[in-house]
């Protein structure tokens, strides 16, 4: 599994994965249940995003190609093909900003945001596309609420306004975190005012969307350890020994926001 986000009706989720399916399950009680499997890519998935509505999804794909799917059918309703890989991609369900729904997609080697309607008759070209000042966009999500699109875009985390982003097509950042390492995960929370994110320093980390002040962090390195352990890679030594003086230095799992 690559990519997984939640759907409309609570305890079920869509995931994409490396061989190209996305796989629709349930979570009940800690039950697992699979509900349906979808064969939607010829190539690995590179993204998933999900409406804010929980009414559409869309994907992207080594295969060079991004589709948007209804969420409860997994029917397809739009097909775009690039002659790049698309990298990230975001569906905007939102009558205040557009009146049709929108796709943005970035590409792995241009420093560009492509922007498409999912009612254009256009085939495969975007409405337009907004220069994004020699930044490469590696993952998108949207706040309905804030009305920001927030991206990750190495090595920072930006806050953008979408109107500003997609009237003006000025891609003007209002915030600016750095990273502490390569991107990773990015979602909202439901209500929107937390956004979580990680990071190949293994912690997860929530901040506010409002300010991208932290709220909390759950350090995962711990258990990337175990299974360094696991797979032979390290011996429990030195794990024991590394993970005493992350202890020590306030870097384990209880020591809060640093």
């Amino acid at each position: 599994i690559t990519h997984i986000t939640p759907l409309a009706q609570p305890g079920h989720f869509v995931s994409a994965s490396i061989d190209g399916f996305l796989h629709l399950f349930s979570v009940v009680d800690a039950c697992f249940e699979s509900l349906k499997i979808f064969k939607l890519h010829s190539a690995p998935v590179t993204d998933l995003a999900i409406s804010k509505s929980k009414r559409y999804f869309v994907t992207a794909s080594l295969d060079k190609t991004a589709k948007v799917f209804t969420a409860g059918t997994v029917e397809v309703l739009r097909v775009w093909r690039f002659e790049e890989v698309p990298e990230a991609v975001c569906i905007i369900d939102d009558p205040m900003v557009s009146a049709d729904v929108l796709v943005l997609v970035s590409f792995r080697d241009i420093h560009g945001l492509s922007v498409h309607k999912l009612s254009s008759e256009a085939k495969d070209d975007p409405e337009y596309v907004i220069d994004t000042n020699q930044t490469v966009i590696l993952k998108m999500c949207f706040s309905e609420i804030h009305k920001r699109l927030f991206v990750f875009a190495e090595p920072n985390l930006l806050s953008l306004d979408i109107h500003t982003l997609l009237k003006e097509q000025a891609f003007t950042p209002l915030k600016t975190l750095e990273l502490p390492g390569t991107p990773g995960a990015l979602c909202l929370s439901n209500n929107e005012q937390m956004l979580a994110f990680t990071a190949s320093d293994h912690i997860i980390r929530i901040i506010n969307t409002s300010n991208l002040k932290p709220i909390k962090r759950y350090d995962e390195t711990f258990m990337f350890y175990e299974r360094l352990v696991e797979a032979g890679k390290m011996e429990r030594l030195v794990l024991d020994t590394k993970w005493r003086v992350e202890v020590e230095l306030q870097r384990s799992p209880y020591a809060g926001c640093q």
